[in-house]
């Protein structure tokens, strides 16, 4: 159950941290874009948790 819940958590941080470097990406190649900062990011987290069905799938059983 450890190994699962860990997996899922570290999903969420990879796409976070791939979603930061492509905003730093764009920047550096002087494209324009949304900022991919806190704010950004915890409004798509708040909006994927409502998409229970994907993360139940992957969390682990309560």
């Amino acid at each position: 159950m450890c190994t699962e819940f860990g997996d899922l958590c570290r999903a969420v941080w990879n796409t976070a941290l791939e979603q930061r470097r492509q905003y730093v990406d764009r920047h550096t190649r002087g494209r324009q874009g949304p900022f991919c900062g806190y704010h950004l990011q915890a409004a798509q987290l708040a909006e994927a948790k409502t998409e229970w069905w994907c993360w139940r799938a992957c969390a682990p059983p309560t």
